[in-house]
């Protein structure tokens, strides 16, 4: 069966934002107080989710007061920083061509879909999911569940596109099939095609 569905993380798939997280991380942790870790072990542990990481870091009881003044100060950011990945927008058309289709899934706000805009890509895309949306974090199936639902998606013709293990790890079979984008010192990384994937 061909894929015809690829849904899409931002941050460090379609987006390199990283820092950009880092530096509104860092700004939120000085306005609570709270020392400021290595910024490579803040980088590895937003690589599961930024609340998971500001649990590690502020505690159960201050994480949603941190998460509160990470959204100012990224808020204040902006999408300036934000850079689209080569091949992210030839893989986009690619699915597009093929007759498939692009969804975008994201813990980030509405900044997502105003960077895709900025960028001239946000054309590509059927759906968006954001953090307004207030599904549960990811790994949790509930936007996927949604999104099938709404597009009357077949979840064997899905392909989930993202760089980090909540992207992919699923506890339903509704969950797409994974695909695993890599950073750094790891091989340059390889879109799916529709037709290959």
């Amino acid at each position: 069966m061909a894929y015809r569905h690829f849904i899409w993380d931002f941050d460090g798939t379609l987006y390199d934002t990283y820092q950009s997280i880092i530096s509104a991380a860092g700004l939120a942790l000085d306005d609570m107080g709270i020392p400021y870790p290595d910024q490579g072990d803040l980088i590895r542990m937003a690589k599961s989710t930024l609340r998971g990481a500001f649990v590690q870091l502020a505690g159960k009881d201050r994480v949603e007061d941190l998460l509160a003044r990470y959204f100012i100060h990224a808020g204040e950011k902006g999408i300036t920083d934000f850079a689209p990945y080569p091949g992210g927008q030839e893989a986009l058309e690619m699915v597009v061509d093929a007759g498939g289709a692009n969804y975008l899934y994201t813990h980030r706000n509405h900044q997502a879909v105003e960077a895709l805009e900025r960028d001239g890509l946000a054309h590509l895309f059927r759906d968006f999911i954001t953090y307004e949306a207030d599904f549960p974090d990811k790994p949790a199936p509930d936007a996927l569940l949604w999104l099938a639902g709404q597009h009357g998606l077949d979840p064997r013709e899905c392909v989930m596109v993202g760089d980090r293990m909540i992207d992919l790890e699923g506890k339903t079979p509704a969950w797409p099939r994974p695909c695993l984008t890599r950073r750094g010192t790891s091989p340059r990384r390889r879109f799916p095609s529709p037709s290959k994937a």
